[in-house]
């Protein structure tokens, strides 16, 4: 863990830190998030995704289709493998996100911004509905 030694004697500076620290969190993420997209464009750079996310290409491509809506049979047939297959590849892919669910795997794809163009277009512009 990285020690941040902060002056902030005054509620109002811990305020503008609070604020300027959340500004500089938000830009990084979008900044990531581009990335991702702009390197998921180049089949070479996959590698890079999936390190990153401690997912191998397969899983990657399986989670992000069931990120985009798809049932495991319909996984199966777009990537001709069996649904034990599929099964096996979801559980594994579960553990390394340190997630439980199909619902949560979709939440963890959305945070790491790791749609990969091609399968389909809903999560590149997905936004929290208010």
């Amino acid at each position: 863990m990285i020690k941040i030694d902060l002056d902030v004697s005054q509620a109002s500076d811990a305020a503008v830190e609070l604020a300027d620290a959340r500004a500089r969190y938000a830009a990084a993420q979008t900044r990531l998030h581009q990335a991702v997209l702009n390197a998921a464009i180049h089949p070479e750079l996959r590698t890079l995704l999936t390190a990153d996310s401690n997912l191998t290409a397969r899983e990657m491509e399986i989670v992000n289709a069931m990120a985009n809506g798809a049932e495991n049979n319909e996984i199966g047939d777009r990537f001709f493998i069996g649904i034990n297959t599929v099964k096996t590849n979801i559980r594994t892919a579960y553990r390394r996100m340190g997630v439980s669910s199909r619902a949560q795997a979709v939440r963890w794809v959305i945070q790491q911004g790791l749609d990969a163009p091609g399968l389909s277009a809903p999560l590149a512009n997905w936004h929290r509905r208010t």
